[in-house]
């Protein structure tokens, strides 16, 4: 049985367009994972996604339909599992204007109580009386929005966004005009909103805006062969459990001292497939900076060298790095220790060379 190591943003976009290889991540490929070897590797680009490359991959191993958004699933409840399907997961951020373009800020940045929550739904709420038009939450971060008639949409991944131009990933479709009028009359309402007049004295990002998901629909856990899925992010834990798969959020242990050691080594011991999530390479693309990727690696280092001594021998690793557009899978076994002859080449992260070894 296969645990599968989802790397989420592990490869170096700016690095990868020169050929080099971060070095934490060659280190580790010359130490703990030597023996490492190339399964395969595709970019995602030219499928006409409209999301990052390890949403696509979650896509596919879990059987979501192409009308869902994967982002959409962030902080999704079994509570949800009837909403009706025209119905769209929207959440609320902070639009940051630069000289000559406006950025989306990461979500991290726009965190929400819910009573600033509700203070702001009801202002958009009272507004749209009359028209058919009412946001509801469901978390203080993660809203619906119910329309009549429905809004015909073609949302971006806010992943994918988050960092850039938000004029390269507005949604398009029968109902864009629709929407960017509703849409400017809610940043009208909330620019000048006590909430974010009180957030914005404490240093903290006004919320300014809402962003379009997408939607929900049921995966099927036939698509997704695991036993398990221990889940750093909200997306991936919201996803598994609707498609029925049980799930722990966790966070992966830099040392053998952490929380998480005991249970990384255990689900790289048993004999079902599990999937974990290592979200740990955070890319400042706003800033251009990418020193979160060497911290990442780094990171990864720290928690896999101390177990892996530790993997049954039939035990098969596999591990999936995405990027921006771009997925390679490795796979690693402790059966391959005695071959001494086997040396993977980290290089080929940077290349993208599909030579097999």
């Amino acid at each position: 049985m296969t645990a599968i190591l989802l790397c989420v943003g592990a490869l170096d976009v700016e690095n990868e367009a020169h050929g080099r290889l971060d070095p934490a991540a060659a280190e580790l490929f010359r130490g703990a994972l030597a023996r490492a070897r190339w399964i395969g590797e595709r970019p995602t680009a030219g499928a006409q996604t409209r999301e990052l490359a390890h949403e696509t991959w979650l896509r596919e191993i879990f059987s979501v339909d192409r009308s869902a958004s994967i982002g959409a699933y962030n902080g999704w409840t079994a509570s949800e599992s009837d909403l009706p399907a025209d119905d769209w997961i929207v959440r609320p951020v902070h639009l940051q204007l630069a000289r000559d373009h406006i950025i989306l800020s990461p979500p991290s940045g726009t965190a929400l109580t819910s009573n600033e929550a509700e203070a702001l739904l009801a202002i958009v709420n009272d507004h749209f009386s009359g028209r058919e038009v009412r946001f509801e939450p469901i978390g203080a971060e993660r809203w619906r929005l119910r329309c009549a008639p429905p809004l015909r949409l073609v949302p971006w991944s806010s992943a994918l966004a988050s960092g850039r131009d938000i004029f390269e990933f507005l949604p398009d479709g029968e109902d864009t005009w629709r929407w960017r009028r509703l849409h400017d009359e809610i940043q009208m309402l909330w620019h000048d909103h006590p909430v974010n007049i009180a957030r914005e004295a404490r240093s903290e990002e006004a919320v300014n805006s809402v962003w379009i998901e997408g939607h929900c629909t049921q995966p099927s856990a036939q698509g997704a062969p695991f036993s398990r899925v221990l889940a750093q992010t909200p997306v991936l834990a919201g996803l598994a459990r609707a498609a029925g798969v049980p799930v722990r959020e966790w966070t992966p242990p830099a040392s053998a001292a952490d929380a998480g050691y005991d249970e990384l080594v255990q689900a790289l011991s048993e004999q079902q497939p599990v999937l974990l999530e290592f979200a740990l390479w955070d890319q400042d693309t706003a800033g251009a900076d990418w020193r979160g990727i060497t911290t990442g690696w780094s990171a990864l280092g720290a928690a896999l060298t101390p177990v892996l001594d530790k993997v049954p021998r039939a035990r098969e690793l596999e591990l999936v790095l995405t990027g921006r557009e771009r997925i390679v899978r490795l796979g690693w076994s402790p059966a391959d220790g005695w071959k001494f002859w086997r040396r993977f080449d980290p290089a080929r992260l940077a290349s993208g060379s599909g030579r097999h070894g």
